[in-house]
């Protein structure tokens, strides 16, 4: 954001209070987000200032105050943030001293990156400006590329350079990275976003979009993610977080070892989310998807999908991994659970598998990775009860226990095909 003083006045200091100084602004942390002020008097610069560590600064609320001293004077300072990852600054006021002057008021707008302009204001010297700005990370969006090639394994794609309609991106051994041209951006209108959708092709031919949401706020992106994704998921968590976004193509995504959150979108896709606790739409499509380690929200969306789990992905017997599927459909979907279970036969499954309601009404598949009674896996259908398993089956439930209820349904699973052990 620039931050232009008008008039008469020399401003030699000015004291910017910002909120929302978490986590992301150390440099103990992967984003290690810093505050950064270019200050200029009559279009030359004067003083370039750092802030490290506005977390530690806030003493753990958020709220920090950045000072911008400069005995020559100035009339302009340039304010802006650099993260690793997307990391935003609330600036929520502005106060300001000057000296040698005989004016008492001096009037100062902000603009950000995206040449988005506040309106100007009017302060006497020494007051507080309480306007709201929002200070983001310089304009700049980065990924990798994990794409299904023609031949089925991963695409390679070879470095290259792309412009879009609103900036570039820079391709290095699968990694890219976005940067906006503010002067091919016009203002974008207040709560709105567009879209860069630039085409990338791997040396089979195929090809792959990547999509950049530019916003004029936060909201205005979370509002697009949310358009994108399944209503249960965007109910659930900020769509900020997304981590990964599909394309309309057949995508092959692997997530990293935190908690990411990936939006596969169209195409038949290949999903795999690693370690974390991982929250996963998979769109449109017959897809396949692997949560991996952890805790993880899982929603097909359209198309016949694959849930599938691998050994070591389970937790232990005293903290089972716990993974939701949000819509899993009886009639399209199939849990794939071949590569967990050892030892097992269509005789012995009961050992291994037990299919029961929670306290809220919801199917919890147990999972006994080695059959002896010690549930190391849980997958719970947020949309079904047994109930509506065995009714989906066609299973007459009269007169049955939950045990024999449960080695219905998982039989019924396994001869449809729903339920994959070998």
């Amino acid at each position: 954001m620039v931050i232009e003083f008008t008039g008469n006045s020399d401003i030699t200091s000015s004291n910017i209070v910002v909120s929302s100084a978490y986590g992301n602004f150390s440099n103990t942390r992967p984003a290690n987000g810093q505050a950064h002020a270019i200050v200029y008097r009559d279009g030359q610069i004067v003083g370039e200032y750092d802030y490290p560590n506005l977390w530690e600064a806030s003493g753990g609320d958020g709220i920090a105050t950045i000072n911008i001293a400069n005995p020559a004077g100035f009339d302009e300072i340039r304010f802006y943030v650099t993260a690793v990852v997307n990391s935003n600054l609330n600036v929520t006021s502005i106060s300001a001293e000057g000296v040698n002057t005989t004016e008492t008021e001096f009037s100062y707008k902000a603009i950000n990156s995206l040449n988005n302009e506040s309106e100007t204001a009017t302060v006497t010297l020494g007051e507080t400006i309480n306007d709201q700005v929002s200070v983001n990370t310089p304009s700049k969006a980065t990924g990798s590329l994990s794409v299904v090639g023609a031949s089925g394994l991963a695409a390679v794609f070879a470095n290259t350079t792309e412009t879009g309609q609103y900036g570039e991106i820079v391709l290095v051994d699968g990694m890219w990275t976005y940067t906006v041209d503010p002067t091919r951006l016009d203002a974008i209108p207040d709560n709105q976003s567009v879209q860069d959708v630039i085409t990338l092709t791997a040396t089979d031919g195929t090809t792959t979009d990547v999509t950049i949401v530019i916003g004029e706020s936060e909201g205005a992106i979370t509002n697009f993610y949310t358009s994108l994704a399944d209503d249960s998921l965007s109910d659930i968590i900020n769509m900020n977080n997304v981590t990964y976004l599909g394309s309309t193509n057949d995508d092959l995504i692997q997530g990293d070892d935190d908690e990411d959150v990936i939006i596969a979108r169209e195409g038949n896709d290949r999903i795999f989310g690693g370690d974390g606790n991982d929250t996963i739409d998979l769109g449109f499509g017959d897809d396949f998807v692997s949560g991996g380690r952890g805790n993880d929200i899982l929603t097909g969306g359209e198309g016949e999908d694959t849930f599938e789990y691998f050994s070591g992905d389970e937790g232990t017997g005293s903290a089972p991994a716990v993974d939701h599927i949000s819509d899993f459909n009886t009639q399209e979907d199939t849990l794939n659970l071949t590569d967990l279970l050892q030892g097992e036969t269509t005789s012995t499954v009961d050992q291994y598998l037990n299919i029961v309601d929670d306290s809220q009404g919801h199917a919890i598949l147990n999972i006994s990775k080695n059959g002896d009674g010690v549930v190391n896996q849980q997958v719970v259908f947020d949309n079904l009860s047994v109930d509506d398993m065995a009714s989906a089956y066609q299973i007459d439930t009269s007169n049955m226990t939950a045990d024999q209820i449960s080695t219905s349904v998982i039989d019924a699973m396994l001869m449809q095909s729903k339920l994959v052990i070998d």
